[in-house]
């Protein structure tokens, strides 16, 4: 049986370009400022849904492979995990891989941007953490005193501890959002499945249908659970296949726990449904 290797690239940058790269952060007026900067000055960490969409139509008109080869992603497990057979989830598998590689540039730097936070304002007070994520619209102290203690793992050197105790805020913000615009779509997932709290993915299809900007949506998705591909890292933690976790994988679930806690719903004059908020604060 034949046996594929797996090749890997790397690059580098100029101090100046690396200093610039951090200025969001560096030139932030407190830790505060420098955290939403963190969070949102590049973007989502997969990059915009139009530009990963423009890649890979570029890669498909050139790739020889793309046409006449079938592709079966495997799990953690050694099992076949997604075998597209429709055109729509052939893209959607080229989606989640060119998001995937754009991961391996755009989580280094959320890492580096993360821990000059830190380095330029100072580790927060667990106090004064919990205050500032206490002001998100759907951020209970108790959740916000947790996602403060996430931070602190993080920048006192504890990027694994930070990892897996961060991951499960994403699913925890976005169910408090769903239930927030339409408790009854969430109390009939419930039902259909007695004993089982709605997945990640069914309670961001909910959101991305109640107005979740598609980039967002999908930066979530592919870092956390698209059986597609990407990085599937949210399950793969949760079902103990991560032997290792690292700042990288903490920074991008971080800029997702960050992007959920701004959001709350909007209430529209005259109407009586709510939608998520067309952008962050």
């Amino acid at each position: 049986m034949a046996t594929l290797k797996t090749l890997t690239s790397s690059s580098t940058i100029s101090r100046e370009q690396f200093k610039q790269m951090m200025a969001p952060v560096a030139n932030a007026t407190d830790w505060r400022d420098a955290l939403i900067q963190f969070a949102f000055a590049y973007g989502p960490a997969v990059g915009t849904v139009g530009n990963t969409k423009r890649l890979v139509e570029e890669y498909t008109q050139v790739s020889i492979i793309e046409s006449i080869g079938t592709t079966e992603i495997y799990g953690s497990d050694g099992l076949p995990r997604f075998s597209p057979q429709t055109d729509t989830e052939k893209h959607e598998m080229l989606l989640a891989r060119q998001e995937a590689f754009t991961l391996q540039s755009t989580a280094p730097l959320l890492a580096h941007l993360l821990h000059k936070v830190a380095e330029v304002h100072g580790v927060p007070s667990q106090a004064d953490l919990t205050e500032f994520f206490s002001q998100g619209p759907l951020t209970s102290h108790e959740l916000a005193s947790s996602i403060a203690r996430c931070f602190i793992r993080f920048w006192t050197g504890d990027p694994e501890g930070a990892t897996f105790t961060i991951a499960p805020k994403v699913e925890t913000l976005a169910r408090e959002l769903v239930v927030s615009l339409d408790a009854g779509v969430y109390r009939l997932q419930r039902q259909e499945k007695p004993g089982q709290y709605p997945g990640l993915a069914s309670l961001l299809s909910t959101l991305r249908e109640r107005g979740l900007d598609e980039s967002w949506y999908r930066n979530i998705l592919t870092i956390c659970g698209n059986p597609a591909g990407g990085w599937n890292l949210r399950n793969e933690l949760a079902h103990g296949f991560v032997g290792e976790c690292g700042s990288p994988g903490a920074a991008v679930l971080f800029q997702c726990v960050m992007y959920l806690w701004t959001l709350g719903p909007k209430q529209k004059e005259a109407e009586t449904d709510s939608e998520v908020p067309d952008s962050s604060r």
